[in-house]
């Protein structure tokens, strides 16, 4: 399961306006020092509101990661198989609308 976002997930999510990651992925091989700035699973689920509008975050897994805002009228829903992923487009879809 991949536990942090990429380079360009990373980018972006800072070029949306939020505090850099707190964390390292990707050890240099030859040192084993971990060398990438990257937003963890943790970050990532931090970002998101627990609540839109009386509808809570839900976060499940089945074939599929499901991120979702279920009882919101706009029943805000992601599906990816990597829960990074997933959490990575939820963030963006919700501050493009505006909801954080």
């Amino acid at each position: 399961m991949k536990q942090y976002t990429n380079e360009t997930q990373t980018a972006k999510l800072i070029e949306l306006g939020f505090e850099k990651p707190k964390g390292l992925a990707d050890a240099e091989p030859s040192s084993g020092v971990w060398v990438r700035p990257a937003y963890s699973i943790g970050e990532l689920i931090e970002m998101l509101p627990k609540e839109i509008k009386c509808s809570s975050l839900q976060l499940y897994h089945a074939g599929l990661w499901t991120v979702s805002y279920p009882l919101y009228e706009d029943k805000y829903y992601v599906a990816s198989s990597e829960l990074c992923d997933a959490l990575f487009e939820m963030i963006c879809y919700l501050k493009e609308k505006g909801e954080i």
